[in-house]
């Protein structure tokens, strides 16, 4: 009927259309736009480009199509497997299945940190970063690994801090101030004694201090007189792990002046039976000598007898850019432990006899600090003279 020179299907010719003179079999298919089927075989789409088998994915007939969504490359069809080049090879609407990401990709997600940061994907197809990573900055820096590269990265937006105890310190147990009062107009000198034989007294910097990337150094100076002759307690430096819980519940007797219901250690210059200055920890409600050394008698002598001390402890913690836990071989280093007073004592405090603390004190841990002096029947008093807390390399304060 159409003239093309194929009778029509019914008439046993195979012509699929013989209103049609462009449609009969044997004719070329092309593709085009009008998805025409000229050669009456649906299973045929256009010209294979590329001559791998497979006709392009943009020539179909009817709702059928070709399978090759890459026509002008060989490498890339249905039957292609796939390879990771950032290139849908198996024509599957996928790239780079079966690998761990898409070749070169970066992707954004929330790091360990809390923050957004971005993750990138390797040439071969794996994940060159652990997690989602960000670069370090000032505003970051918070002893939290944003860059993936160590917590050393953040040396670099670090700084030197130094605290100074005074009026405004946070009081525990009984306290009073001297003669200038609460808050004497020039300094923070307070008073710590009991006003009965068995309380103590102590005051605590307003906030817990952090530590940095480097050794924080705590020095107090006190001005000590006996309230008895011969008195048997005395004074200590304490470090509170400031997120431990608990209340600070200060001792007495043997242990007058060290809090022990928290984590945390304890320099204390005691002056029963001759001075003794101890590194305590405390752990588990109890207190345990790591370090200990004995100096002469300071306010042995009749009421009144005074004396000027001073001790210095030093924090080292863990250092992030090492292999080695620093805190758990030597913890508070015994060659921090070191007292002055009214004689000229200075123990070399070398490490024979030291003990692991079995802590470890890393960047970015708090510690509450303060002064605390004990009390029993043979009382004394402690007058802060001057009491700093100094840390290396912190992260700017919140």
């Amino acid at each position: 009927m159409d003239g093309d020179g194929h009778d029509s299907n019914a008439c046993g010719g195979g012509d699929c259309d013989d209103r049609d003179p462009l449609r009969f079999p044997g004719n070329p298919e092309i593709c085009d736009l009008m998805n025409h089927d000229e050669d009456c075989d649906p299973t045929s789409f256009g010209t294979d480009i590329d001559g791998d088998g497979e006709e392009p994915a943009t020539c179909c007939n009817g709702a059928s199509c070709g399978t090759d969504c890459n026509d002008t490359d060989p490498g890339i069809g249905s039957m292609a497997d796939e390879v990771c080049n950032g290139i849908d090879d198996d024509c599957d609407s996928t790239i780079d299945e079966g690998f761990d990401c898409v070749q070169s990709q970066t992707v954004a997600g929330t790091n360990a940190c809390g923050r957004e940061g971005m993750r990138r994907c390797s040439e071969t197809c794996t994940w060159l970063d652990v997690g989602f990573i960000r670069p370090e900055s000032g505003t970051s820096c918070d002893y939290c690994d944003d860059s993936g590269a160590g917590l050393g990265e953040e040396l670099a937006f670090t700084a030197s801090r130094t605290e100074t105890f005074s009026h405004t310190g946070r009081s525990v147990g009984s306290v009073r101030c001297n003669s200038f009062g609460c808050m004497p107009p020039l300094g923070g000198r307070v008073l710590l004694n009991a006003d009965t034989s068995n309380d103590v007294g102590g005051r605590f910097t307003s906030t817990p201090f952090q530590i940095g990337y480097g050794v924080v150094s705590v020095e107090v100076r006190v001005n000590a007189r006996a309230g008895s002759a011969n008195p048997g307690t005395g004074w200590a430096i304490v470090l509170l792990d400031a997120d431990g819980g608990g209340s600070s519940m200060l001792g007495t007797g043997a242990n007058s002046g060290v809090p022990l219901d928290r984590e945390g250690f304890a320099l204390e210059h005691r002056y029963a039976d001759g001075d003794t200055v101890s590194l305590l920890q405390m752990t588990g409600g109890a207190a345990s000598a790591l370090h200990e050394r004995s100096t002469p008698d300071s306010l042995s002598g009749p009421t009144g007898t005074t004396a000027a001390q001073w001790m210095r402890q030093e924090i080292t913690p863990d250092d992030p850019s090492t292999p080695t836990d620093e805190t758990a071989l030597w913890g508070f280093h015994p060659a921090a432990v070191c007292v002055a007073s009214s004689f000229p004592v200075c123990p070399s405090c070398s490490n024979e006899g030291a003990r692991p603390c079995g802590a470890t004190i890393r960047p970015g841990d708090r510690f509450e600090v303060g002064v605390v002096a004990g009390s029993t029947t043979n009382r004394s008093e402690v007058e802060i003279t001057e009491a700093t807390v100094t840390g290396a390399a912190q992260c700017p304060l919140p």
